[in-house]
């Protein structure tokens, strides 16, 4: 069975779908992934400019229905990946419960990278991706709040700005699934 993985952004729109994507890209037939919105677009495809960003990445996505998070959603949900910390509040304000899986993104990029850097994980020899992930988020939860690196945990929603507020949001997006997937392979 694979792994659950919902991202989460405002209007399901940008930045989840983009995460999703690249997750998707990053780790194909290992997660199950779905993305989400707090206060989503009801129904609205991907933004145009975030579509085209990934074609730049060879991603061509399928049509996409953005919609709001959903308490069984996030209840089934084996990680929770959020683009702002406030994102990360408002789904534990709907289920406290899943604390121990919510992340914003670069969050849990960056307890990824330590975990691996400070020797934390000790893989199963020969563990596959997923079971790798596995692990990976169970400790990350343990590790929260360890890291001595600075700096902000949110991606900005490029929705209505500039070319290069998309561009800086995506970046920033596969910045992090780049690290998370680096230190699942490691």
């Amino acid at each position: 069975m694979s792994l659950r993985v919902l991202t989460i952004c405002t209007g399901n729109i940008c930045r989840s779908p983009a995460a999703a994507a690249l997750l998707g890209a990053s780790f194909p037939g290992t997660l199950e992934i779905s993305s989400a919105g707090i206060r989503a677009v009801e129904g609205a495809d991907i933004d145009p400019q975030i579509r085209e960003l990934l074609a730049g990445q060879e991603l061509f996505p399928a049509l996409h229905r953005a919609h709001t998070v959903t308490v069984p959603e996030l209840s089934g949900a084996d990680l929770i990946l959020t683009m702002t910390a406030g994102q990360r509040g408002m789904v534990l304000e709907l289920v406290p419960r899943v604390l121990h899986r919510t992340f914003t993104l670069k969050e849990f990029a960056r307890i990824s990278a330590d975990i691996v850097t400070d020797h934390t994980v000790a893989w199963a020899p020969r563990a596959d991706e997923e079971s790798r992930l596995t692990r990976m988020i169970e400790c990350a939860s343990r590790f929260r709040g360890r890291s001595s690196r600075q700096g902000s945990d949110d991606v900005d929603d490029p929705y209505l700005g500039t070319p290069k507020d998309y561009a800086q949001a995506f970046h920033e997006i596969r910045e992090a699934i780049e690290t998370i997937h680096a230190a699942v392979r490691s």
